[in-house]
């Protein structure tokens, strides 16, 4: 099921806003949240973290946080944005998250691909050229330049683990073509 994802600034259940997101992470120029970031909720009386995340879909290894999930003290969170979605279940259909990522299953049963694409948090406009490095389940590390439409290259594997994304320096970056290459 598609799911919103979830920004800083979003109400909850019991009345609370989400407190905080991740600033290297944004959607529409708002920051997206993950499990961790904290919650105020005047039901309860406090700060609370975001509990859930989904595993599959993670920035530096930490979930992201979808319309429904629950913070600790158990307020649901409500998405108010609708242009980054995610599917739930990647197995059962394509999944995407306009502006950070997209998986779907491959052809053959099992095998899952992903690929990322940059967006300037400003104007909404691919960012070509810039050097990334994804960390795979499997240990392997893909490293490339986004190609024209700010897309990284697809990675595949038999596990929809979470793949981890760094954006690079251009004096870190190996020259390579656009879609990247495997170490």
């Amino acid at each position: 099921m598609m799911r919103a994802v979830i920004c800083k600034g979003d109400p909850t259940s019991h009345g609370g806003k989400v407190l905080e997101g991740n600033a290297n992470v944004t959607t529409n120029g708002r920051q997206v949240a993950q499990r961790g970031h904290m919650t105020f909720c005047p039901k309860c009386k406090g700060n609370f973290p975001i509990a859930e995340g989904l595993a599959f879909h993670t920035y530096a290894g930490i979930g992201t946080a979808v319309d429904g999930m629950r913070t600790a003290c158990g307020a649901k969170l409500m998405a108010t944005q609708h242009t980054m979605q995610i599917d739930d279940a990647p197995a059962a259909a394509p999944a995407t998250a306009t502006a950070t990522a997209t998986m779907a299953p491959a052809a053959a049963a099992g095998n899952y691909s992903a690929a990322f694409r940059a967006l300037d948090e400003a104007s909404g406009a691919p960012v070509p050229g810039l050097p990334y490095r994804m960390l795979l389940p499997d240990g392997r590390t893909v490293r490339g330049v986004t190609d024209s439409d700010g897309r990284t290259g697809t990675v595949s594997g038999h596990d929809p683990a979470s793949v981890q994304l760094f954006w690079e320096s251009e004096a870190a970056a190996p020259a390579t073509e656009p879609g990247g290459e495997h170490d």
